[in-house]
């Protein structure tokens, strides 16, 4: 009985090939220029540096999507929900799959929950209302180690630019 436990966390620990962070992390590394955008209806794109104060880092390299509506949010990618938080009277969303984490905020409730298997193209939530009225989605893809620039896994929109 001791050794099956034991293979049972060699297994978690050391996962066979084909089953494993790794290869997650090159599935979404071979996504490039594939992944949908998470809001289809959008009038502007734009790509500052995001302010992160909800997590305390420095800005990061996002994509921001302008719409005058409170479009539905779509998850660009398969993962599991790590974080549902709620900063600055909007919510945020936080996936994982393998070594990548993609972040969205700017959500009214989120209809997904913490540990929860996400597919892509999974309904997350619709837009919130900022002060202004406007509504804004913030994306940004990140690793352990860094914020990456979202656009290059992001396909080509007719008329839009990042």
């Amino acid at each position: 009985m001791k050794d099956y436990i034991l293979l049972a966390y060699l297994i978690v620990l050391f996962p066979l090939p084909g089953h494993g962070q790794i290869d997650s992390t090159r599935l979404f590394e071979e996504s490039r220029k594939q992944l949908p955008h998470p809001v289809t209806s959008f009038q502007q794109l734009s790509r500052p540096g995001i302010n992160q104060s909800f997590f305390g880092g420095d800005p990061a390299p996002g994509v921001i999507y302008h719409t005058n509506q409170a479009a539905p949010v779509l998850a660009i990618f398969e993962g599991k929900v790590i974080s549902v938080f709620q900063a600055d009277k909007m919510y945020g969303v936080i996936t994982r799959f393998g070594g990548y984490f993609i972040t969205y905020y700017g959500l009214s409730k989120p209809m997904v929950q913490k540990g929860e298997y996400i597919k892509g193209n999974q309904f997350l939530a619709k837009l919130a209302a900022g002060p202004e009225r406007d509504f804004e989605l913030q994306l940004i893809i990140s690793t352990a180690k860094e914020n990456l620039d979202p656009s290059p896994w992001l396909k080509e929109s007719s008329g839009q630019t990042l």
